[in-house]
């Protein structure tokens, strides 16, 4: 009785020190080998990001691409179909012959999550992905590649090559049209009057060579932007001849004021005047040739859509600060995702700042490394959150 007691404390004794061994694992300071960085990661089996795997290389001078600063694991992805790898970061080697292998369409078309609102999502078979980890477009070397269907008004996500299948469709669905003048493409286009996207004008540029920038396909179409104050121009495509004459011409930065339609929530939409913005179509961050152009008004939290420049008119807005205190006092930080922290640095007090830098407050925007989590606008790591401290 007393053996039979004496073994059973014994088993006890090894899994209390087993589970005291593994809870340690996961606690600040560097790993060093595969367990413990499975043990820190938060992934999302339904897309296949934000698993972990240990790499030596990540434990020294602060680690390299898709490493956890200088923890000793490195971001990596599970092949998941219909899932988009986030970051493009390298297979777990623990899944690297996860996926199946297919032989045929029909395969391929069983592995795809299609969404036929915007034609993104679907799979074709092909040969050439089932070699040497695939290639662009494929799923790993699942021998299924990415493709699209092409609806109009959808935004091919990735590029994708048009799958075969739909290269021909029947008469009855129309794609892709085959325009010669404006009306055509206009009849074939479906905006959206809110955001000022969707939309199509004709160019005969677009009719030959499978057309080109902004064409779809070689229809005799292209995508435009109709000038929404507010709206976010997707893809960056040209304006519409058509719409070019709704843009006003300011000469003063009274008349910006009056056009924009800014969120004060996020800084985002703000106009200011520029004299360089009323000639040859404009320039860089300019609504076209009006004399306006898109700024930004520094909000702590917010994110600075398509990098604009901080207006003139918030270069002072915020306090000036000589210390930590004071920028943490500032700050409106993620503690999920690990945005909006901010840190004192000296080199933001002058000249408008640099990169990170709010402003000239003195202050800088700096991430807090969370497992899961994404660095919004590739912030440096906050001095006071490194590896290893019991900040992370």
């Amino acid at each position: 009785m007393f053996v039979k007691m004496k073994i059973y404390s014994i088993i006890v004794l090894s899994l209390l020190v087993t589970q005291i061994l593994s809870q340690f694992s996961c606690g600040p300071g560097i790993c060093t080998d595969h367990t413990c960085c499975a043990c820190r990661q938060n992934p999302n089996p339904t897309d296949g990001n934000g698993f972990l795997e240990f790499d030596a290389s990540c434990q020294l001078n602060a680690g390299g691409l898709h490493c956890i600063a200088d923890s000793g694991c490195r971001l990596c992805y599970k092949p998941t179909f219909g899932a988009i790898n986030v970051g493009d970061r390298p297979i777990c080697a623990r899944f690297a012959n996860l996926e199946d292998v297919c032989e045929d369409e029909a395969c391929c078309m069983n592995h795809q999550n299609p969404n036929p609102t915007d034609g993104n999502g679907f799979f074709e078979f092909d040969a050439d992905c089932k070699l040497n980890g695939g290639g662009l477009h494929c799923i790993a070397e699942s021998g299924c590649r990415l493709c699209y269907k092409p609806i109009l008004g959808g935004i091919n996500v990735g590029d994708r090559p048009i799958c075969r299948r739909f290269a021909a469709l029947p008469a009855t669905f129309d794609f892709p049209p085959n325009c010669s003048n404006e009306a055509c493409c206009i009849d074939s286009q479906n905006p959206n009057d809110v955001d000022g996207n969707g939309f199509l004008e004709f160019d005969a540029n677009c009719k030959s060579n499978g057309g080109g920038l902004h064409c779809v396909h070689d229809g005799g179409c292209r995508l435009c932007y109709k000038p929404v104050l507010g709206g976010i121009n997707v893809g960056d495509r040209p304006i519409c001849t058509r719409f070019l004459n709704l843009l006003p011409k300011c000469e003063n930065a009274q008349c910006c004021f009056d056009l924009q339609s800014p969120n004060e929530n996020n800084g985002n939409g703000f106009l200011e005047f520029d004299l360089s913005c009323k000639v040859n179509g404009g320039g860089l961050h300019c609504v076209h040739d009006s004399g306006c152009r898109l700024c930004f008004k520094p909000v702590l939290g917010g994110v600075n859509v398509g990098d604009r420049p901080v207006c003139q008119r918030f270069l002072n807005l915020n306090p000036q600060c000589n210390d930590q205190q004071c920028c943490f006092d500032m700050q409106s930080p993620n503690e999920n995702t690990g945005n909006g922290f901010l840190e004192f640095k000296d080199d933001c007090k002058t000249n408008g700042g640099g990169i990170h830098c709010v402003g000239n407050t003195g202050c800088r925007l700096c991430f807090k490394p969370v497992l899961g989590g994404d660095n919004i606008g590739d912030r440096p790591f906050c001095d006071r959150f490194a590896i290893g401290d019991q900040g992370m």
